[in-house]
């Protein structure tokens, strides 16, 4: 999003936020006329009323419904089709991902939030003792749990209650150890002071879903992100420039296909179709090469800092706050 007042979305932000690929959005605008409501050259913004709408068109396209039979449906029309559907929607296929939140700064920093809707939050704690004396465990999808110090035995605790969930951590002050053994066991770590934004960016990357009919298939890394990984360290290792090269390549073959979806567009819808299709695949093709990629490259970090003295860690370079578009 770039501007709160005028709530305007980059292309990324609303393929995260509602699960539809990127290329799906740019077919939708080139066969359909669902357009942006602005554009900063070739930067697509959607307007929250289009990204509510395009939430109500996932839900029912995964129910069933073709695209042709919804993109010239009212917002109301939307509404009363999803009310006529006859059971509930699974939850995983609906836009905002249920998330739990431990710490009492991070409920505070949610509360002076107004408006929020990217994510469903489902429960809260102040504090670690107070999660795990209740008797029931986090059914969330994700839990973010912020600690004044990174305390591993607190984390493995945290971490038994909610099995199911991907455990998201903002912590203040930690060694390289302490963060190099989270990285290890797959743990995403923020350093704490951090803005909602960043919050909602990090639990919405963390959804990674085991298909084409659920997954969140938008790239999860700009162009800059996988030349940084690729050189700006010398000990970089092969297997990282691998993956970086693959997630490249696919990145380009969906572009030279959603190029030649446009170039056929009036002439052969079938071929069109197919290659809407074969866009899709890729995307989910890339998602997982992308988590390859980021399994390889923490691992080696982790290494790295394995070797060096353990010492306070800096601040880290925080992600944006949108997806890649």
């Amino acid at each position: 999003m770039i501007n709160e007042e005028q709530d305007l979305y980059r292309i990324g932000s609303v393929a995260a936020l509602t699960g539809i690929a990127v290329e799906r959005l740019r077919a939708w605008e080139r066969r359909y006329g669902f357009a942006p409501a602005q554009r900063d050259g070739k930067v697509r913004f959607y307007s929250n009323g289009q990204l509510e709408k395009l939430k109500k068109m996932k839900r029912l396209l995964d129910h069933g419904a073709t695209i042709s039979d919804l993109i010239d449906l009212s917002d109301d029309q939307l509404t009363k089709r999803l009310t006529e559907t006859p059971r509930q929607l699974p939850q995983r296929i609906q836009g905002r991902p249920q998330v739990d939140l431990i710490g009492a700064n991070l409920l505070q920093l949610e509360q002076r939030q107004k408006g929020h809707e990217r994510l469903d939050i489902t429960a809260r704690w102040a504090n670690p003792q107070s999660f795990l004396e209740e008797s029931a465990s986090s059914s969330a999808e994700t839990l973010v749990l912020q600690l004044p110090v990174l305390d591993n035995a607190t984390i493995q605790q945290v971490s038994a209650r909610a099995p199911n969930a991907a455990l998201i951590i903002a912590y203040q002050f930690a060694t390289a150890d302490q963060v190099s053994q989270c990285d290890r066991l797959g743990l995403r770590t923020l350093r704490w002071p951090l803005s909602w934004e960043e919050i909602e960016f990090a639990c919405l990357r963390s959804r990674r879903m085991a298909g084409p009919g659920g997954m969140n298939t938008q790239r999860q890394y700009s162009d800059e992100e996988l030349i940084a990984m690729s050189v700006s360290d010398k000990h970089a290792n092969q297997y990282t420039h691998q993956l970086v090269t693959t997630v490249q390549d696919l990145n380009a073959l969906s572009g030279f296909l959603s190029m030649a979806a446009g170039e056929h567009e009036e002439q052969d819808s079938d071929l069109v179709a197919s290659l809407d299709q074969a866009q899709e695949e890729i995307a989910f093709a890339r998602s997982r090469v992308e988590a390859a990629l980021e399994s390889v490259h923490t691992a080696q970090l982790g290494d790295r800092a394995s070797q060096s003295p353990s010492l306070p860690v800096a601040p880290s370079v925080r992600p944006p706050g949108t997806s890649a578009h």
